[in-house]
């Protein structure tokens, strides 16, 4: 067994490259912790001469380990606690893994790099773009979600408390609500000209026409307006009713009480309540003294509770 070190700085130094030569003359050649006697072509799986030795040993000196992937961000992802150093696709299937070499390598990686590629990839590091793919993939996805967790605590509309953000965040969060503020502007400014455009306007003697038609004295015209008026009170108390409003509110409850009662209670229509309707139904006017049908009530009331013989002999 032959090997070569090769020096880590501080560290102690690492196997390189090993040949292995069993009894039965076969070989086997490791880089890396891995075994590469695939990757290695023109040489016979068992060492008949010393010519062959000599090739392999030629061969292994010639060539370049593959340096795999060495990225600083990809090494501290697949440090992290849920992936134990294995990178997977969507099937969960590795593709990937971190060595103790702190390199991250694919599963196919050969291990060799040929003495006529340039570089320190080998050609399933080099060309195997789903691998690639697959760690890019990964720290986009993480950088995305870092970038979206600051991004949600500066929105216009976040529930994050303005003492939890940093200063930047703050300075960052006052813009965006500055520029939302000025962005609401603008488009109520463009649905009012909007409004404006596509109003119709209608001509001045169309609507003087159209007043002409109208007969002011009609009852129609007349509830219309009196339901007008009713709208612009906020109090009940504060309403003046028309007299042929009345007398028809009148009409109505007298003909139909039910209906004229659900008519008012659904709001279509202001109408007077029946207790209103009451008290315009039993007023009089004030006089000086009784008046003369209170005498004639009371006497009424006194020769109905009394003997009409003790009535006369009281009055004689």
């Amino acid at each position: 067994m032959l090997s070569t070190f090769c020096e880590n700085g501080a560290l102690p130094p690492s196997v390189a490259k090993t040949v292995i030569v069993n009894e039965d003359l076969t070989w086997n050649c490791i880089i890396k912790n891995k075994n590469v006697k695939e990757n290695v072509l023109g040489i016979c799986n068992t060492l008949n001469d010393t010519n062959a030795f000599i090739l392999l040993l030629d061969f292994m000196d010639a060539c370049k380990a593959c340096s795999g992937v060495q990225d600083n961000k990809l090494i501290e992802l697949s440090k992290l606690k849920n992936r134990n150093g294995m990178f997977k696709d969507r099937q969960g299937n590795i593709k990937g893994e971190l060595k103790n070499d702190d390199v991250i390598r694919p599963v196919d990686c050969c291990g060799v790099v040929p003495t006529t590629a340039n570089g320190n990839l080998c050609d399933c590091c080099k060309y195997n773009i789903s691998y690639r793919k697959c760690l890019l993939t990964i720290l986009l996805r993480k950088q995305l979600c870092e970038v979206s967790l600051v991004k949600a605590n500066i929105k216009v509309n976040s529930h994050c408390p303005w003492k939890h953000l940093s200063e930047e965040e703050h300075k960052e969060r006052v813009k965006n609500c500055r520029q939302d503020r000025k962005q609401q502007f603008r488009q109520i400014q463009r649905l009012k000209k909007r409004f404006e455009d596509e109003s119709i306007e209608l001509v001045s003697d169309y609507l003087q026409s159209q007043n002409k038609c109208e007969n002011k004295d009609d009852f129609k015209s007349l509830l219309l307006e009196e339901q007008e008026k009713a709208m612009q009170y906020s109090e009940k108390r504060g309403r003046r009713w028309h007299p042929l409003i009345i007398r028809w509110c009148f009409q109505m409850h007298a003909t139909f009480p039910k209906a004229y009662q659900m008519l008012r209670e659904s709001g279509i229509l202001t109408l007077p309540h029946s207790r209103t309707l009451r008290d315009y139904s039993h007023c009089f006017k004030a006089k000086i003294g009784f008046a003369s049908n209170f005498l004639d009530i009371v006497k009424k009331d006194v020769l109905e509770r009394c003997n009409p013989k003790e009535c006369d002999s009281s009055h004689g």
